[in-house]
């Protein structure tokens, strides 16, 4: 963005819709890969997954 007068003259809600998207779909993909390594490894049991979640933030 080499025009800083875009983000200045246009409505405020779309362009911070239009900023926030990349960050939205960051974290649902952390949250899902976070979902499904506790599934894959709860079926090694409570000790290993508690492990994992100290270990890991």
């Amino acid at each position: 963005m080499s025009n800083p007068s875009l983000l200045l003259d246009k409505p405020w809600a779309p362009t911070l819709l239009r900023l926030a998207i990349p960050g939205v779909i960051g974290a649902v993909v952390m949250s899902s890969l976070q979902v499904v390594e506790a599934h894959f490894l709860s079926r090694y049991g409570a000790e290993i997954l508690a492990a994992v979640a100290v270990v890991l933030p």
